[in-house]
């Protein structure tokens, strides 16, 4: 009852188990490169190739430091991108502070109560800021643990402002997510442009750093002030420019949404530019109520739905997939070197180089978890029209429980077919363009193949979420179920781990094509 006592505290309760997880699941990943690290640092031989490497994906990575410490190498291999996925968390959270509180009706109950908008804002906002400063805490907590358990170092200092780095960074997406929220009626429609907003603007910084004439375009971007600080780097520190951006981004955008909040109506949106009056005519009327296409059954209309989340998703998958292949032929030697002198990856990846080798691992190595991510965003759709009260308007017609639920499920297959089929289409496409000689039937099947784990997970959820008493609850749990057999998939190679228990993971039976 203590964390209900005001709106900040009830905040930080609501979001007390992401604060959690994110922390600790981030931990988890950087954990496992502190530890493989003096498999490396043992040999300037070893360093000298996996700098190499590290060079051969500067498109990805942007400027790559020296990795001959252990605070060079963890700028390379993890500080990059973990900022980027905590702010895909702390996204969701800010455009769920109102925008989702509105679907569900609970603001307008908040709003009863003698309480000003501006108070309501600064707390929820506040909240929001706590519980991603304890994820970072968390995660910092775990990352000073391994160090010291591994008997190495990492500058204090240098990585408190890696960690402030990354809480900023995290921070203006969250703000971004709370601002998407006043201005797009849908949670799920604000949650997409923003997470779509977030990996494109980060892939688009990685490749205009690299492009000739494009340079200008990286001070638009927050991604290049993110890359600025790299104060684990010996003779670096925190880049007064890049956290400077971050900081007052984060406020700029917070102090928009908060004025938008205050001045528009409580489940309605705020009107960047007037809206077209109401003519009366026949015409007007069709226009703003929309085309009927695909409403006469639960699959047209799940597929209607699915619909912008399926091609953000397929065109994302395929513009990663086309950089990745478009670079293979000179990221290939140096990368197939260095992992030549460590043999833990043969039981990955066998000796071979090839392409195809190559797409192996820097690839579908994580693709598969990729689709995974899109299909709990259809769990989570579901779930979101039980609590949301949407579901119940569907069942109180004559649609038998079994018919919604499977017209749901069958929609979401077929989009993740049109997933796969674009990302399979940019990886070959590029090949064609490029000359590479890559065996395209293998390709086909490697991306073919993801839909069997995906359709599992997304089964699992949507059991969990029609079980449950809060269905919402089920795209967390699922989460954590995916991320734990990524891990023991991981970890049971690496330690050859007893058969039933690689067999406890999906991932296992994706296996390495």
């Amino acid at each position: 009852m203590l964390l209900l006592r005001n709106i900040f505290l009830k905040t930080l309760r609501d979001h007390r188990w992401g604060t959690l997880l994110w922390g600790v699941g981030l931990g988890a990943i950087i954990s496992m490169d502190v530890w493989l690290y003096p498999e490396y640092s043992t040999s300037s031989e070893k360093l000298a190739d996996l700098q190499r490497a590290y060079e051969a994906f500067g498109f990805l990575t942007g400027e790559v430091v020296p990795v001959d410490t252990l605070g060079g190498f963890l700028t390379v291999e993890s500080f990059g991108y973990i900022g980027v996925m905590l702010g895909i968390w702390l996204a969701v959270v800010g455009v769920g502070l109102f925008r989702g509180e509105e679907e569900q009706g609970a603001l307008e109950l908040l709003m009863s109560t003698p309480r000003s908008r501006v108070e309501v804002f600064a707390a929820k906002a506040a909240g929001m800021a706590v519980a991603g400063l304890g994820a970072v805490t968390v995660f910092g907590g775990v990352l000073f643990g391994v160090v010291a358990a591994t008997n190495q170092s990492l500058p204090f200092w240098g990585t408190l402002g890696a960690l402030l780095n990354t809480y900023l960074m995290a921070m203006f997406w969250g703000a971004a997510g709370v601002l998407a929220g006043q201005v797009i009626p849908l949670r799920r429609t604000a949650s997409l442009v923003t997470g779509g907003l977030l990996l494109g603007t980060y892939l688009l910084n990685s490749v205009a750093e690299i492009v000739g004439g494009l340079e200008w375009l990286t001070w638009l971007l927050p991604a290049h002030y993110y890359s600025l600080t790299k104060s684990l780097v010996p003779g670096r520190a925190v880049d007064p420019l890049g956290i400077g951006v971050l900081a007052a981004g984060t406020t700029a955008l917070l102090m928009a949404a908060g004025y938008m909040f205050v001045r528009r109506d409580v489940g309605g949106r705020f009107a960047l530019w007037p809206e077209a009056r109401y003519t009366g005519a026949a015409e007007e009327r069709t226009r703003r109520l929309g085309s009927p296409a695909l409403l006469g059954s639960v699959f047209g209309k799940s597929l209607r739905d699915q619909f912008g989340s399926m091609l953000g998703w397929g065109l994302g998958l395929a513009a990663l997939g086309a950089v990745i292949v478009g670079t293979a032929e000179e990221a290939l030697e140096p990368l197939f070197k260095t992992f030549a002198s460590f043999p833990l990856f043969e039981q990955f990846m066998g000796d071979a180089v090839s392409v195809e080798a190559y797409l192996s691992l820097v690839l579908f190595l994580y693709l598969p978890v990729l689709v995974i991510v899109y299909a709990l965003t259809q769990v989570w759709g579901w779930a979101s029209d039980e609590e949301e009260g949407r579901l119940e308007l569907l069942v109180a017609e004559p649609v038998p429980r079994w018919a919604a639920l499977l017209g749901r499920y069958a929609a979401s297959a077929v989009t993740l077919a049109g997933v796969l089929a674009m990302a399979a289409g940019g990886m070959l496409l590029t090949a064609q363009l490029t000359g590479l000689d890559l065996d395209y039937g293998r390709v086909v099947g490697a991306v073919a193949a993801i839909a069997a784990p995906t359709l599992v997970v997304l089964a699992f959820g949507l059991a969990l979420a029609t079980w449950m008493p809060r269905p919402g609850v089920a795209v967390g749990i699922t989460a954590a179920v995916v991320v734990a057999m990524y891990f023991v998939d991981m970890m049971s190679q690496l330690f050859d781990w007893p058969a039933f228990v690689q067999h406890l993971t999906v991932f296992h039976y994706y296996g390495r094509p």
